[in-house]
């Protein structure tokens, strides 16, 4: 279960579902089956989806992801971020060095972390955490997102992939999506770092790049482990 996703009062949500045959001793595979039913949290997004891409329009995308690389790469980033033919979505954070058209965010951590100063940012949430989210200008379905050929990964990168797949953009440009390291250092300011096995997350993602969205023109412009 990624608990660094989850607020304090989603993991008490959690817990009170654990049937007592199953409180004694742990088992993950329980716990993980009810973490997914929990995020599961279907919507129509058909408006939602619609209204985004009316947003994006025609325009190119840039992606900006919370990672490390960033610092060396702002006056590029910012250079991008003021061409009106380039659309810029930020991942799990609003930059605090360049502007952008769309926020993105896929978790209640990353959520609550916004100061919700937003002005001409529009943001868009996943419905797996939109019991207590009060503002957002797009709720999109979680669940449609989260499975990339039938994998479950909720890498908030991934998800977005996603979504603009199924609206046809076939070209990203990809900043700060650095994958993880071993000492967990690599995000960019004072992003909360995650306890993973850094192998095992690096090689599920690149091998959804390499497969699910191998159609896709992914041009990084940041360093990044990940294989694609």
């Amino acid at each position: 279960m990624n608990k660094w996703r989850l607020g304090m009062k989603d993991i008490q949500r959690i817990l009170s579902q654990v049937d007592r045959s199953e409180a004694e001793y742990f088992n993950e595979a329980y716990i993980e089956d009810l973490y997914k039913k929990y995020i599961r949290v279907d919507v129509d997004d058909s408006n939602a989806v619609l209204q985004l891409k009316e947003k994006i329009g025609n325009r190119d995308i840039l992606l900006i992801a919370p990672g490390g690389t960033l610092e060396k790469q702002k006056e590029e980033l910012c250079t991008l971020a003021e061409d009106a033919n380039i659309c810029v979505i930020s991942i799990g954070f609003k930059p605090d060095f360049c502007s952008v058209d769309v926020v993105w965010i896929t978790s209640v951590k990353r959520y609550n972390q916004l100061d919700f100063q937003l002005a001409d940012e529009m943001l868009a949430i996943t419905s797996n955490i939109g019991r207590d989210a009060k503002y957002y200008n797009y709720l999109l379905d979680y669940n449609s997102l989260a499975y990339h050929d039938d994998v479950h990964n909720d890498n908030s990168t991934l998800l977005l992939l996603h979504f603009l797949k199924n609206c046809g953009i076939s070209k990203v440009k990809l900043a700060g999506f650095d994958g993880f390291n071993s000492d967990m250092t690599n995000f960019y300011g004072r992003m909360i770092n995650r306890q993973y096995t850094t192998e095992d997350l690096n090689a599920q993602v690149s091998r959804i790049l390499k497969t699910t969205y191998s159609d896709m023109e992914l041009d990084f412009i940041t360093p990044t482990l990940y294989e694609h």
